[in-house]
């Protein structure tokens, strides 16, 4: 599960690359964890915009002031399926870029407790690789005691490719082709047959590295 990643493009920069606007300035710390602001690329009204949202999907009909459903990711097999997804997958979706991401693995220490790898961070870098966008999706979510209204998001994930894999991994987030990245926030991508093709068909290959 991807929870942590890396977003280092300044806004006009992504402005620039996404051919998006962006309609009010913010702020992100470039090591995105959960619950942190982040930006990604929706489009309204025929627009691109680049726009600040909190990783970390909370359904509509969460209705705890502490949310107890979070999520940070969304299998793309299961889209269509989960409750939490499934609207957003038909209506409401973005682009993510990201530099990096992060993945916790078993590492060659054994924890004299359990018997059992100690974890370790790993950091997956792309090695000479056009930028990196990942398929996500997002909802509008209203906190029942606040009244306060926050927009999060949530990463798509496939099986990992195999350099992923042969690293410890057993998912990975999906990137998308640059050619093809403007069709998924188009809005007359409106069936599951037709989005799932589109994911199975305009995934980006990587060519990743570890630091």
């Amino acid at each position: 599960m991807c929870v942590q990643f890396m977003s280092n493009k300044s806004l006009t920069d992504l402005a620039k690359l996404y051919g998006a606007e962006v309609k009010k300035e913010f702020e992100w710390k470039p090591h995105i964890f959960p619950r942190y602001l982040a930006p990604v690329i929706i489009q309204r009204k025929g627009q691109l915009e680049v726009v600040p949202m909190h990783y970390g999907l909370i359904p509509s009909f969460e209705r705890n002031e502490k949310p107890k459903m979070v999520f940070h990711n969304a299998r793309s097999e299961t889209l269509k399926e989960k409750a939490s997804f499934k609207k957003a997958y038909l209506e409401q979706r973005c682009l993510i870029p990201l530099d990096s991401f992060y993945e916790f693995v078993d590492g060659k220490e054994i924890n004299p407790k359990t018997g059992n790898p100690k974890k370790q961070l790993i950091q997956f870098s792309p090695v000479h690789t056009p930028p990196l966008t990942a398929a996500g999706i997002w909802c509008l979510w209203k906190n029942p005691v606040s009244g306060e209204i926050t927009a999060n998001f949530s990463m798509i994930t496939r099986d990992p490719p195999p350099f992923i894999e042969q690293n410890g991994h057993d998912r990975c987030p999906l990137f998308l082709k640059p050619e093809h990245w403007n069709e998924w926030l188009d809005p007359s991508l409106h069936s599951y047959e037709a989005l799932d093709s589109y994911l199975a068909n305009q995934r980006a290959e990587v060519n990743w590295e570890v630091r």
